[in-house]
């Protein structure tokens, strides 16, 4: 008695199922909008960061290292390395003033203290 009240039901829902299509078979983007804006926008190449040409750093480093006589400094490939010598307070402002310029590397390796 059951399985005759559950057979219609059971026959509809099957034939619905075989009528569907597979997700398998479906494109990858449905979206079709979304193709033909995505292909009509072009890239634009992305601008490229560089640092300080050494001549500009260079400029800049001896305009810093003017209010200390006794430092001497070179620039190459964006490091400033400093030689001479400073008293230990005064290190500390030379070197504020070198990484206001924002090269890739300050080296005060050759700075001796008085």
């Amino acid at each position: 008695m059951i399985a005759k009240k559950l057979l219609p039901s059971l026959i509809i829902a099957g034939t619905t199922l075989m009528a569907l299509p597979a997700c398998k078979h479906k494109p990858a983007n449905t979206d079709t909008q979304m193709t033909a804006d995505t292909s009509a926008v072009s890239a634009a190449p992305a601008p490229t960061v560089t640092t300080s040409p050494d001549d500009a750093l260079t400029t800049a480093v001896k305009d810093a290292v003017k209010d200390f006589p006794t430092v001497t400094a070179t620039v190459n490939d964006g490091v400033i390395t400093a030689t001479g010598e400073l008293e230990k307070s005064k290190i500390i402002v030379l070197k504020q003033a070198l990484d206001a310029l924002h090269p890739k590397k300050v080296d005060l390796s050759g700075i001796k203290a008085k």
